[in-house]
């Protein structure tokens, strides 16, 4: 696989349990598909980059195609092709969101910066959470990890949405035709530099970053002042998406500025240190 260009992780096609169609799943089956979701999910937001792909499709090869038979899927090999197709390569991790113990909720983004889709889910039975809503989307599509999806219209600016154990993508869109479309977008193409998580913060921060291209970069962390506290980088970096935790143990509480430099942007995020 190096040798065909694939540097990431690899997930291949035959993880899942094969299962008829038209009965119901079983409990192993699920809890796969579930724990797929997670895993993929929980990694982009580490920055992990994750290669999904489903190269075969002949019966005689090592590993054979999703659908092997008209009368057989494979459901975490489905989890995996709806992830691929709702994110890879047109989102980007944002955030993590918190909403209490056991609430697992992840932001993501599109090339325009705007909040796209979350990720979501809730290992301690069933909890409401508020949902905040993008200016502008009239319809939020929530997704389960087999596929299933309901399509809710927006009636406020924020919306409370039911969460169990059963992971849920909620894909933000504008109207119902962008629903059935299922409209593309593409990787920003400017730096981003994203707001630190947690904030306010005690004493670390998640400090992460996007690159369209390898380039030149300063990241810096002023005061209310703009005198500078601390250099984190200053070096050439890949393209791509880049995390680090700054522990700001040795500096006062209060307000700070977190600079990004490069040849083709400048960026200013506000932070806050309370001890």
């Amino acid at each position: 696989m190096n040798d065909a260009g694939y540097q990431a992780p690899l997930f291949c096609n035959e993880h899942g349990i094969k299962i008829h169609p038209d009965s119901t799943y079983d409990k192993s089956g699920l809890d796969q598909a579930k724990d797929m979701f997670k895993q993929v999910i929980t990694m982009w937001a580490m920055a992990v980059e994750v290669t999904i792909r489903f190269p075969f499709e002949k019966e005689d090869t090592g590993a054979v195609g999703l659908f092997t038979h008209p009368d057989s899927l494979r459901l975490a090999a489905q989890t995996l092709q709806l992830l691929r197709s709702k994110m890879s390569g047109r989102c980007l991790f944002s955030e993590a969101i918190s909403s209490g113990p056991e609430v697992y909720r992840y932001a993501f983004v599109d090339s325009t910066g705007e909040k796209a889709l979350e990720a979501a889910w809730c290992e301690a039975g069933e909890c409401d959470v508020e949902i905040q809503i993008p200016q502008g989307i009239q319809c939020i599509c929530r997704i389960d990890v087999i596929g299933n999806k309901t399509e809710i219209e927006v009636t406020g600016e924020n919306m409370t949405i039911t969460l169990d154990s059963m992971p849920i993508l909620i894909e933000f869109v504008q109207s119902q035709t962008d629903v059935k479309t299922n409209r593309q977008t593409t990787l920003p193409t400017s730096p981003i530099l994203y707001p630190p998580f947690p904030n306010p913060f005690n004493p670390s921060t998640t400090i992460r970053f996007y690159l369209p291209r390898r380039e030149h970069v300063t990241i810096k962390v002023l005061d209310i002042l703009g005198r500078e506290v601390a250099t984190l980088i200053n070096k050439k970096c890949d393209p791509g998406q880049h995390v680090f935790l700054f522990n700001a143990q040795n500096l006062p509480s209060g307000m700070y500025l977190l600079w990004l430099k490069s040849p083709t942007s400048a960026q200013t995020k506000t932070m806050e240190l309370v001890k």
